[in-house]
């Protein structure tokens, strides 16, 4: 019988934190995969299956965002910005990035 049309009939009860938990379900979500999905997939060392395209988008979004914060960096040092434009620009970047990204972006850090 082929495993995808094998039913899953055999259950587990794995005993995490609360943390554990938490960082299990980003994780999962970030994959783009159920809890279970996700830890089947890990425990039974099955590698992920993004596609070239996939990465390769990916790469050019990257690639974009490095070019706009090297823009950034020398408007920076030529004291073209000011603080709020500097955070309006990079607040664009990021929403650039979220729009690929599988996942939340966590962005943290000081204030101008």
């Amino acid at each position: 019988m082929n495993k995808s049309a094998e039913k899953r009939s055999e259950r587990l009860k794995v005993n995490v934190t609360l943390s554990d938990r938490r960082e299990l379900e980003q994780k999962a979500k970030a994959s783009g995969k159920s809890i279970s999905d996700f830890l089947r997939d890990a425990g039974l060392g099955r590698k992920s299956n993004i596609s070239s395209e996939r990465f390769l988008d990916g790469l050019f979004v990257l690639e974009l965002a490095l070019k706009q914060l090297e823009g950034l960096s020398k408007e920076c040092e030529a004291g073209c910005l000011d603080c709020s434009l500097l955070l309006m620009k990079l607040r664009q970047i990021e929403r650039m990035i979220e729009l690929f990204a599988p996942r939340p972006v966590a962005v943290g850090g000081a204030r101008c």
